[in-house]
């Protein structure tokens, strides 16, 4: 009796089905070597950091994202460098591509806490919060960020910032590695500090900082100022209701730590901006009432517009003469 059709296609069936069964497990076994390099990599990392003075610890480290991804989960991380700042987390995830360790994807989940210093902690929840960190041929490294609908509240006393969507990257510079490039981008920014307020609906800005190299130890300001370090705005435009800002130039620090530069700004409804400030808390109701009476008249002379120089000196900020701002900065 000849075999039917069937009968024939069995045997190969059966071939196919072992063949991924096979790759299925051999998947399976990298998969779980290269989570154990990942675990491996991390215990490294932490022992690392320990040495060099930071504070380190969390909860446990799981394997997940079979089969798509390598991803360790870490429960309640922990890191400090003590008296200075500290973050800790609910959680932590981290995936790497299968093929290296050269791409990290961190997400952070459920609350996160950040201390600078002696100041207030602030306490942070977001939809989505992500981090990449990957290696980069011509610029060493290359960070990202992305957050949505984002709200941070310090616990002392309820003050409160929240964004709807931002998005950063920063890394060296092509060619100069002491130089670091930022760009930036956010919407719906707005916050609350006791009777003060601010809202902001977009900024967008692109800076570089010079002589990174500097910026070590107790005396990073001194040092970054004598290697002549400056930051360097290309352009930074933000948005309030009917005021827009543009902004371009120079910022360095002068002997006493404070900053020290000459801009250029573009403003359109620059009263607002003065209301803005006030609002803000950043003047007090008679200077902001001032500063859109004087801003207000230069715009008259400019077309309802202003261009003019922006001054950065003596803890003091004023736009074509007109005082906007004061500050008492000491760069760490």
């Amino acid at each position: 009796m000849s075999e039917t059709s069937a009968q024939k296609q069995r045997p190969w069936r059966a071939i196919a089905c072992a063949v991924a069964a096979v790759l299925i497990v051999a998947h399976y076994v990298l998969w779980r070597a290269g989570v154990a390099q990942m675990e491996h990599a991390l215990a490294a990392w932490v022992d690392e950091q320990r040495a060099a003075g930071l504070d380190i610890s969390h909860g446990a480290v799981k394997a997940a994202g079979y089969p798509l991804a390598l991803r360790v989960h870490i429960d309640a991380p922990e890191i400090a460098a003590p008296g200075v700042w500290r973050w800790r987390g609910t959680g932590l995830s981290i995936d790497a591509p299968p093929y290296g360790f050269d791409r990290l994807i961190f997400f952070p989940t459920g609350i996160q806490s950040i201390r600078i210093g002696n100041e207030p902690e602030w306490r942070i929840t977001a939809d989505r919060l992500r981090a990449v960190i990957a290696a980069d041929k011509a610029r060493d490294w290359a960070f990202s960020m992305s957050v949505e609908n984002a709200d941070a509240v310090r616990t002392a006393d309820g003050a409160h910032v929240a964004v709807d969507r931002m998005n950063a990257d920063l890394a060296p510079a092509a060619g100069d590695l002491s130089t670091l490039v930022l760009n930036f981008a956010a919407t719906g920014v707005d916050g609350a500090a006791g009777a003060a307020s601010f809202r902001v609906d977009g900024v967008e800005t692109t800076a570089a900082l010079t002589q990174t190299h500097a910026l070590s130890g107790p005396d990073a300001a001194a040092l970054w100022r004598a290697a002549q370090g400056a930051l360097i705005v290309e352009a930074l435009n933000a948005r309030a209701g009917e005021t827009a800002l543009s902004l371009t130039g120079e910022i360095t620090l002068d002997e006493t730590g404070d900053p020290l530069g000459a801009l250029h700004a573009d403003i359109t409804n620059p009263a607002g901006l003065a209301d803005q400030l006030g609002a803000a808390g950043v003047l007090t109701a008679e200077d902001a009432e001032a500063a859109a009476a004087g801003l207000t008249l230069m715009a008259i002379a400019g077309g309802g517009k202003i261009s003019a120089p922006v001054e950065l000196s003596d803890g003091s900020v004023h736009i074509g003469g007109v005082k906007i701002a004061a500050f008492a900065l000491r760069p760490l």
